[in-house]
């Protein structure tokens, strides 16, 4: 390798260092930062069209979200709609958001994850029968 192919790599190697520097800051800072209650408020959907909508006021409305799901029952296959009060906790090393019907209490944790090629906030009930999580991605603000 001659001196000028061997100078462009000395500075490819800067640049791609610096910039797996630079990543590495954004995600583990990114990723440490806790929710507060301006990311929680808005629309928030699933890919079957289930809905949250998380006003500042701290109540919220729900649409079309199955019974099993949130209420962890065996419903044969309900689907709820209705409302109530929310607020954001740290409980047992998880943030959850605290959800208040009339009759009912459930957990809606939360967590940052890749949705669309981007890091953001997401919202989820664990299902710790299945394993699963049924997840809800923000549609607005």
């Amino acid at each position: 390798m001659d001196g000028q192919n061997k100078l462009k790599s000395n500075k490819m190697n800067k640049i791609n260092n610096t910039y797996l520097i630079s990543l590495f800051f954004i995600f583990f800072f990114g990723a440490c930062k806790d929710p507060k209650n301006e990311d929680i408020i808005g629309v928030w959907k699933t890919d079957n069209n289930a809905l949250f909508q998380f006003y500042k006021d701290k109540t919220f409305k729900v649409s079309n979200i199955p019974e099993s799901i949130l209420f962890s029952i065996d419903s044969d296959n309900k689907f709820y709609t209705g409302s109530g009060v929310w607020d954001l906790k740290y409980y047992e090393n998880n943030w959850e958001i605290e959800l208040n019907f009339s009759k009912y209490y459930c957990p809606l944790y939360i967590e940052k994850g890749f949705y669309n090629k981007k890091f953001l906030w997401q919202l989820y009930f664990y299902d710790g029968a299945q394993d699963t999580k049924y997840y809800f991605y923000r549609v607005n603000p």
